[in-house]
């Protein structure tokens, strides 16, 4: 029991590196890690109500503050996400929080994730998904709801956001 609470206790005075004793990475590092990625961009379904789920390039552009979603291998000339999805604004990263889908549905309390991501996410893809809630400049909500390719890329983007809410 000894060895035990000396464990336990040891986990508590880590200097701020509580992360390293199950990951191996820092918090920082993680994020470090998120922003490069999103920097160049991470490719993700979208799920939208009445449309076809389909594939977006998620990236934080050049300014370091905007959430941007492309279509993977265009260029604008081609046309963007947001010309016919208008969840697929521009979002000011600083504006933008995270939920799992499987976390509980703020409007529909005993359900989890979203209304779109019931209707149209296979329930053994839950942990690949997720949903971003943007907030307009004038003061609407957008809800964008995202499926990785695997549970580890979702987790990895997750806690990258969240870790962004908390800085």
């Amino acid at each position: 029991m000894g060895a035990a609470c000396s464990n336990i206790f040891s986990c508590l005075d880590d200097d701020g590196e509580r992360d390293k004793i199950n990951t191996g990475a820092s918090v920082k590092e993680k994020y470090m890690k998120f922003r490069a990625r999103m920097n160049t961009g991470v490719s993700v379904e979208k799920l939208s109500d009445g449309r076809d789920k389909y594939e977006v390039l998620m990236k934080i552009d050049d300014d370091k503050k905007t959430l941007v979603f492309r279509f993977p291998g265009s260029s604008e000339d081609s046309g963007l996400p947001e010309d016919t999805d208008p969840e697929c604004r521009p979002q000011d990263i600083g504006r933008i929080s995270v939920r799992r889908a499987t976390d509980p549905d703020p409007q529909v309390k005993e359900f989890a994730g979203s209304k779109i991501l019931r209707a149209s996410l296979d329930p053994r893809d839950a942990l690949k998904a997720f949903i971003l809630e943007g907030v307009n400049e004038d003061g609407t909500q957008t809800h964008i709801n995202i499926l990785c390719k695997d549970e580890n890329d979702a987790e990895e983007l997750i806690q990258g956001f969240k870790t962004k809410e908390s800085s």
